[in-house]
């Protein structure tokens, strides 16, 4: 009874049960049974709140915040979470703030101004919101001045789906049409093939108000954030003296975005990327952003307990000062010389956020994440992305670890764990305690990674990798278990002795 008052119901029924076997009692009997459909039903719930939990936490991470709460919400009703509860108010302030400030932003009909800078112009009523299929209203741009139509896309989300690119046009205000022109397709967000329809047309518009004409109404995406218009971005540049209202051959690349037009043309090049979460540094590589929009990234990546090197290749969008990356292909080569296709959706994944100048390079703070990437240049102008991948990482030779590292442990749980790097087997001496703080020893790989794993009863519940700094001896790894965490029970940071 004591136990049961604390809470421990598992273990009250095994010495309920050790009773009975010793004095049989049929209202204890009939009360142990209860117990146990309860103790049934609270794992039911638990289990099926850490599944909509862990649905959210991925949906979350391809930037579909609101569809995201939904599922933390889902996940709370059935297993309530103060931690929880406070992370979806953040995302709910979040959301609220990006909505409003996009809407404040959007007008109804984007006009595309003449102006005396370069010559990129850009329309586009694009958003992160959540989309549905259907416009309820017509797509609309306007030309103050006779300009030369280079690049006109669509969003076609259609549930994860995509669509078969048709074929996209735009219509003015007499009815006269220019187009239609068949459509190609490139991956949106997640790597979902064929959401967005490109056309690169060439043609001279006159000034005036343009709706754009879609094949594929039922698959168009529109939201709130669009007023129910569907998503369209639209580049234009200057009627120069050789353009005409004919049909030109279509262009080999899309121009710069107007409200970007110095951010875009300030990327193309070669960058070495290093990747901060909280102020740590967590991984580095080489990134060339092409003119033509592609892009390609040499990088090291932990995937399962490996640490491959993967060669990542898409498309880069600037918006104002917006950069969105989505990738749209991995070849990973694993330690034993293999290579791998990695789902795009399953390692990596679209991600957008904020761009701004740091020295010679780049600052890169991403949307919704504690994550920003740092862009130094290695030097040379990118025309097409790089075709061979990678075989070696640029950073300079390092000596051999010396072997061991102090590693600070802690288990935040209510339950013991076993603690240990790959390799190791659970044992005493690589138990942890419920609220136990210890450290021991951990050897080091020849690659300076350690990686820790979790274990309980047989089954791995987390693993991270953690890298160590060549000569710094200073740094140490701090390791945390916690079954409470919504998104990784295992974490290390650094930490510094």
């Amino acid at each position: 009874h004591a136990v049961q008052q604390q809470g421990r119901i598992a273990e009250a029924i095994g010495l309920y049960k050790q009773s009975l076997a010793l004095w049989p009692d049929k209202e204890l009997e009939a009360f142990v049974a209860q117990l146990e459909r309860g103790l049934a039903d609270q794992q039911a719930r638990k289990a099926q709140a850490k599944q909509l939990r862990d649905q959210a936490h991925a949906v979350q991470q391809q930037g579909r915040i609101a569809e995201a709460i939904g599922l933390y919400k889902q996940s709370l009703a059935l297993w309530p979470d103060k931690e929880l509860e406070a992370f979806v108010a953040q995302l709910e302030r979040g959301l609220a703030q990006a909505s409003a400030a996009a809407a404040a932003a959007r007008p109804p009909a984007p006009a595309l101004t003449t102006s005396a800078g370069p010559a990129g112009q850009a329309a586009s009523n694009m958003n992160v919101d959540v989309v549905h299929n259907g416009p309820t209203r017509p797509s609309t741009f306007t030309l103050q001045e006779p300009r030369v139509l280079v690049w006109l896309q669509t969003y076609h989300w259609n549930q994860g789906r995509g669509a078969p690119p048709g074929t996209l046009g735009v219509r003015d205000a007499s009815g006269r049409s220019f187009g239609p022109w068949p459509a190609s397709g490139s991956p949106g967000q997640g790597g979902v093939v064929n959401a967005y329809w490109n056309v690169r047309p060439g043609v001279l518009l006159p000034a005036g108000e343009y709706t754009v004409v879609d094949s594929d109404p039922s698959t168009w995406a529109q939201n709130a954030a669009s007023q129910g218009a569907g998503h369209f971005r639209v580049e234009t540049a200057p009627a120069g003296p050789a353009a005409t209202a004919a049909q030109p051959p279509v262009s080999a690349s899309p121009p710069p975005a107007a409200s970007g037009v110095d951010l875009r043309a300030g990327l193309v090049g070669r960058w070495r990327a290093e990747s901060f979460e909280n102020g740590e540094r967590t991984e580095g590589g080489e990134t060339t952003f092409a003119a033509d929009g592609s892009y390609v990234t040499a990088a090291s990546t932990s995937i399962g307990l490996s640490e491959a090197r993967c060669t990542v290749r898409g498309d880069w969008r600037v918006d104002g000062d917006r950069l969105t990356i989505r990738p749209a292909s991995a070849v990973c080569r694993m330690p034993d010389g293999s290579t791998r296709n990695v789902p795009i959706d399953e390692q990596f994944k679209t991600i957008t956020g904020r761009l701004t100048r740091e020295g010679t390079g780049w600052r890169y703070q991403l949307q919704n994440e504690p994550i920003t990437v740092r862009f130094t240049p290695l030097g040379g102008a990118a025309s097409a992305a790089p075709a061979a991948p990678p075989t070696t990482t640029a950073a300079p030779a390092q000596a051999a670890p010396s072997g061991v590292i102090r590693a600070e442990l802690y288990n935040a749980s209510s339950q013991p764990v076993h603690i240990i790097v790959q390799g190791e087997q659970a044992g005493p001496a690589n138990r942890v305690e419920p609220g136990q703080r210890t450290s021991r020893n951990v050897p080091v790989r020849s690659d300076w990674a350690i990686p820790f794993i979790a274990i309980r009863d047989g089954q791995t519940l987390g693993t991270r990798i953690w890298r160590a700094s060549p000569g710094d001896p200073s740094r140490t790894p701090v390791v945390v278990f916690d079954e409470r965490n919504p998104f990784e029970k295992l974490t290390v940071t650094t930490g510094l002795r």
